[in-house]
């Protein structure tokens, strides 16, 4: 079985969202936080009357929800398509027929593995 097998019988039993592991997509997700929070700070200073900042808050927080969940989405569509095209890679080098059982594994799983490792970058 492939190892991301349990993580996705997980997933499905306890019923939460998925969350892209790339770190590409925590560093994003972390620097638009910072933004928010430098925003919000810089707002917190500015002279305005409550129910303009209120709607400033309100518009900056959809922003940023957009922008995350559209950049989850696509992290999570690409982490998708790469464990696919591992299992895919692995069934073809499991039907070598001039390779021994144990080299045929153990070139299955180099395949996999290095479409699991594009995954987590």
């Amino acid at each position: 079985m492939l190892p991301w097998v349990r993580d996705c019988l997980r997933q499905a039993l306890i019923g939460h969202a998925e969350t892209p592991l790339s770190t590409d997509y925590q560093r994003f997700a972390a620097s638009l936080a910072d933004a928010e929070y430098r925003f919000r700070v810089r707002l917190s200073r500015a002279a305005m009357p409550e129910d303009l900042r209120q709607s400033i808050l309100e518009n900056v927080a959809a922003i940023v929800a957009r922008a995350e969940s559209t950049a989850a989405a696509r992290a999570i569509e690409l982490e998708q398509q790469a464990l696919t095209v591992a299992a895919v890679c692995r069934d073809q080098c499991e039907r070598f027929e001039d390779l021994a059982e144990p080299e045929r594994r153990a070139l299955a799983g180099q395949c996999e593995q290095i479409f699991l490792e594009l995954t987590k970058r």
